[in-house]
């Protein structure tokens, strides 16, 4: 996810001729600062988990962390979110590490399934003092990673929840039903035509204990009941895991 730049000591007529500027950096813009790892697993019986985080970049940057409850926290408070990033705010060195703290805190969540939050990372150019009085275009770039809650106890496994999807065909669209208490997150569903496998939904995570209707893409035809097909879905470390199953 790209944040729109901001500027430090422009008047707003230079900030409108610095435009066909910003939407070059725009087009070349990429994430340097980099966490281990693809998604975080939070046991319920942990109360904080270190995170690490790499600048491989021969410049500086300012590293802003936040929690939210939906991929864009608009319109969230404070005790929406039972976790806290501390530090919020550090300076990363070029090509150095940095390790924060996810903190959980009082407030009562589901016990008989995952939740789901979201953290997010921003890197800012940090500034050198000399550059303080002058103009400089900034451009923000924030990233967005899961943390799953998990509960103790829970039924079945991560692994095996997946065997547990049901994927029904219902004309031109796709009924996935999760009985377990664990997020699926799929990754695509294919099933073979005229000897290709063809891709027949984009990604999709289906909550626990739910179920979700997903259109069928244009170009992957019909499908029909009992055919077979193949899900690739993400496990804990962030890798794909190959299921083949049918349509019921």
């Amino acid at each position: 996810m790209l944040n729109i730049p901001f500027f430090v000591g422009f008047p707003m007529k230079n900030i409108l001729r610095c435009l066909p500027a910003t939407f070059l950096f725009l087009a070349s813009a990429h994430a340097s600062i980099v966490m281990t790892g693809t998604r975080i697993i939070f046991p319920a019986d942990s109360k904080e988990k270190t995170l690490q985080f790499t600048n491989p970049d021969p410049v500086p940057y300012v590293l802003q962390l936040s929690v939210s409850k939906t991929p864009d926290g608009e319109g969230e408070k404070d005790e929406d979110v039972p976790f806290i990033i501390l530090p919020p705010f550090s300076r990363m060195e070029p090509h150095s590490g940095q390790s924060v703290r996810l903190n959980r805190l009082e407030g009562s969540l589901p016990e008989d399934r995952e939740s789901v939050f979201y953290l997010s990372f921003s890197q800012i150019p940090a500034l050198d003092k000399k550059d303080n009085d002058q103009n400089k275009l900034l451009l923000a770039i924030t990233s967005k990673i899961k943390i799953f809650y998990r509960p103790a106890g829970l039924d079945s496994s991560p692994e095996k929840s997946v065997t547990e999807l049901i994927i029904q065909a219902r004309d031109r669209n796709l009924l996935l039903k999760n009985p377990t208490p664990y997020y699926i997150n799929l990754q695509t569903i294919s099933a073979r035509h005229n000897g290709k496998d063809i891709s027949l939904i984009d990604s999709v995570m289906i909550d626990p204990k739910s179920e979700k209707s997903v259109r069928l893409l244009p170009a992957s035809g019909n499908v029909t009941r009992g055919e077979k097909i193949k899900m690739v879905t993400v496990n804990d470390y962030g890798a794909g895991q190959i299921t083949d199953t049918e349509l019921k």
